[in-house]
């Protein structure tokens, strides 16, 4: 109901009523009886507005907020392992030649050809034929090959043939997809999901490595995070270890629910939110690297104090509400935090026990904002 809807009737009540008050000499009894009635008609448009309307008074309590948020599949940059190689030399075949090939734990990924691996066989050969009952000699030189990268099966063939392999086989001693050394790792987001536009793996047949570089890296695809955008605003809203929800797109598959592993305490390039780690295992779902998807997670706000969403009106710039005082309302501004739904979260500015129009929106003039009173 507006303010000035109600000015007319209740002026001319009041008017009436010191019009009664009037005797036949024109003389006024109790002078202040009409003053008060009309005292509050006289009071500016722009602090006071008149009008009898529902109220309602702050609630406190606890309440459980929900939270909807989005982001995106990455790498779990933990699942990461690195095959190095243990000798200088040359690569003389490579068995994985792509970007993400699924490698399985055991399989051949290359084959180097070194001569510190010929000379390191060839003297454990020289020792098994000059010198068969040296066991201490023969050993060294034996566990000396084991640490160059040779398996003891290919130990066991190069004894019985009694010829060096000038090549050793690299082995992956994980399971996943292979990727070049430092797709995976940085906060970029390009390198945070592992998409490039290339397709090959930058190593190549022919190429010379160092003893100790990293040819190539597998990563388990099996386990991923979920890195969710957090606003600003929410940051304080949510902490590792709180349960979360991963709602893929329709027809992906079911939801996941998971915790947070981590809040990073940084902002990615070109992002505004900071970013919520959730780690979940993969194996069924496979969800793409790189997948958008949606969150949801359950903030409790403790002991804190309540208002209607339809109480509380914003100007843009301040939250207000319009207090009960006499005949009509005063209004004032508040400070809030949380927003549910239906509900608002008042921090600061109004007192337990006093009361607010149940809907400040009937009270805002249509053509002008009420001044707010601190």
């Amino acid at each position: 109901m507006n303010s000035r809807n109600l000015f007319i009737p209740l002026l001319a009540a009041a008017l009436l009523a010191a019009c009664q008050d009037r005797d036949g000499g024109g003389k006024r009894h109790a002078p202040g009886v009409a003053d008060s009635v009309l005292d509050p008609l006289l009071r500016p448009t722009n602090a006071y507005a008149v009008g009898q309307l529902p109220t309602v008074e702050l609630r406190h309590g606890s309440e459980h907020i929900p939270l909807d948020l989005e982001g995106l599949i990455a790498w779990d940059t933990r699942e990461v392992g690195s095959i190095t190689a243990r000798v200088s030399g040359r690569i003389e075949k490579l068995y994985v030649r792509s970007l993400f090939s699924e490698v399985a734990k055991g399989q051949a990924v290359a084959e180097i050809y070194s001569p510190e691996l010929a000379t390191a066989q060839e003297n454990l050969l020289f020792i098994l034929k000059q010198d068969p009952g040296n066991a201490s000699l023969i050993a060294a030189a034996r566990q000396k090959l084991l640490l160059l990268g040779m398996s003891n099966a290919q130990l066991e063939r190069i004894i019985q043939k009694g010829v060096i392999a000038p090549t050793v086989t690299i082995t992956s001693p994980y399971a996943g997809r292979a990727m070049d050394p430092g797709m995976v790792g940085s906060t970029s987001s390009a390198s945070a999901t592992g998409l490039q536009p290339t397709a090959a793996l930058t190593l190549k047949e022919g190429d010379y490595v160092a003893k100790g570089a990293t040819l190539m890296s597998i990563v388990d695809d099996r386990k991923v995070w979920a890195l969710i955008k957090v606003p600003p605003s929410e940051s304080d809203a949510l902490s590792p270890g709180d349960s979360i929800t991963i709602l893929p797109p329709t027809g992906a598959g079911g939801s996941v629910r998971g915790r947070i592993g981590s809040i990073e305490p940084f902002f990615r390039e070109g992002e505004w939110n900071l970013t919520a780690r959730v780690p979940f295992d993969n194996s069924t779902l496979r969800l793409p690297v790189g997948m958008p998807v949606q969150a949801t997670a359950v903030h409790e706000v403790k002991d804190a104090d309540w208002l209607p969403q339809a109480a509380v009106v914003s100007t843009g710039k301040n939250d207000v509400v319009f207090v009960a005082d006499g005949a009509g309302f005063t209004s004032r501004m508040i400070h809030t935090g949380t927003r549910t739904d239906s509900l608002v979260q008042v921090i600061s500015g109004l007192a337990p026990g006093e009361r607010v129009a149940a809907n400040g929106q009937f009270l805002m003039d249509s053509e002008s904002f009420i001044k707010t009173a601190p």
